[in-house]
């Protein structure tokens, strides 16, 4: 056999001398090739265009292998590779995501590739500009783990609004989503939440919003602060009392103070604040509170409305099994922090209510005249989901007393929260709600 290995064959072997079959298949392909070197993400591109994107070269690694690309529309390498830096072909304000990898030659494999690197088409010219949208301003769940937010109100345009998160107030390129909630987050951590409208058959996607601040809970489990409630940068209004026209008057607060949230039932004193403290800076309400280990005694009354305009409004649990806490908001037990609106005829509140299961509630309405009970109205029966359930309540004044009601769950952005210093509401007659 010695006499058969020629030139050829000893330079063959000297190529792999040291390099056992095991040793050099290091991914048990059996072909006796190196695993291919690990490269880094591209990080930058040359050149957007509506159909096409061309990306700066990741640098090569030193074992002799070239670098490879790939793109596509979700953040998971597909299987077609190509040498060049351009990608052409694309569509129009469409995310894609490019990835990097080591090419197989002679000795190596090709590599694992690269994390996704996120780059956005250029708009359509042949779309309009996508319609601007608030930023979210509220949550309606937060746990550890998980945040769900309130809807934002979609534009006139016909665009839907999609959303995204980032652990820094810098609306990210990627992961954005027509869902309210954002699972898999890790606890006791500041997230930012983002909107903009979505693009569609003739608007292109719109410019993200500021960043709306929540933070997720330390851990999940029973207790306080399962679910909370978040409010950011809400305006305030200030109301006031005209002793000469004898009219209330609102002015937009810019001052700062500062709010104790409180969890309100019967026979639970006021001073003492079951919820915590929230801030106004600048004019801008933010807090946020979680449910509190006290919760309403199973079947009671557990909230009330309206007060000193004529009548008040229970809210009852119709499940036995089923606890609940309602929200109310001062500044002491003078003033006031309420969310309302009041024109000549009608008073607008929200009031918060949390549940801890899907339960039916019914809202009666006991109506006053002169300071003397007139009647009690079952007035309506409300759907309540678990967790925290705006009740938009509406009175409209005939004369002394509220003679018609509407109660429904309702979207907080048409409310406006209003302040109630100590010296603002003349007391006889008391122009302020005494509820939220």
């Amino acid at each position: 056999m010695k006499n058969t290995i020629n030139k050829l064959g000893i330079i063959a072997c000297v190529a792999v001398i040291g390099c056992t079959m095991t040793a050099c298949d290091t991914d048990g392909n059996g072909d006796g090739k190196l695993a291919g070197a690990a490269v880094n993400a591209p990080t930058a591109t040359t050149n957007i265009t509506e159909i096409s994107i061309t990306i700066a070269a990741v640098t090569a690694p030193t074992n002799g292998q070239t670098v490879e690309y790939a793109r596509n529309t979700s953040n998971t390498a597909p299987s077609l590779w190509q040498e060049e830096l351009e990608f052409t072909g694309l569509t129009a304000d469409t995310q894609y995501y490019i990835f990097a990898r080591s090419a197989e030659n002679d000795t190596h494999r090709a590599g694992t590739p690269s994390a996704g690197f996120p780059v956005k088409t250029s708009p359509d010219s042949t779309k309009a500009a996508g319609a601007a949208v608030n930023a979210p301003t509220a949550t309606t769940s937060v746990t550890a783990t998980s945040i769900t937010i309130a809807a934002v109100t979609a534009p006139g345009s016909g665009q839907t609004v999609e959303y995204a998160r980032n652990t820094t107030n810098t609306a990210p390129t990627s992961g954005w989503q027509s869902g309210l909630t954002f699972s898999g987050l890790t606890a006791s951590t500041t997230y930012y939440i983002f909107a903009r409208s979505a693009s569609n058959a003739g608007h292109n996607t719109g410019s993200a919003s500021t960043g709306f601040q929540v933070t997720t809970l330390a851990s999940s489990g029973g207790g306080s602060g399962v679910n909370t409630l978040t409010l950011n940068a809400e305006e305030v209004y200030e109301i006031s009392w005209d002793d000469v026209n004898e009219t209330i008057e609102f002015t937009l607060f810019t001052g700062n103070d500062t709010v104790t949230a409180v969890y309100f039932d019967y026979g639970n004193d006021l001073t003492t604040p079951l919820g915590g403290t929230g801030t106004i800076t600048g004019g801008q309400l933010s807090f946020t509170i979680g449910v509190p280990n006290h919760m309403v005694p199973i079947g009671e009354l557990i909230a009330t409305g309206m007060g000193g305009m004529g009548d008040s409004i229970d809210f009852v649990i119709s499940n036995s099994s089923v606890q609940a806490v309602s929200l109310d908001l001062i500044t002491d037990l003078n003033g006031q922090l309420g969310r309302w609106y009041q024109t000549d005829t009608v008073q607008d509140f929200l009031l918060y209510i949390f549940v801890t299961s899907d339960v039916t509630v019914s809202a009666e309405k006991t109506v006053f005249q002169d300071g003397k009970f007139e009647d009690t109205i079952n007035a309506i029966n409300l759907n309540l989901k678990a967790g925290w359930n705006p009740i938009h309540q509406k009175a409209e004044k005939t004369g002394d007393a509220s003679q018609s009601l509407t109660i429904s769950l309702a979207d907080p952005d048409h409310l406006i929260w209003v302040f109630f210093p100590d010296y603002a509401v003349d007391p006889d007659p008391d122009p302020g709600p005494g509820g939220p």
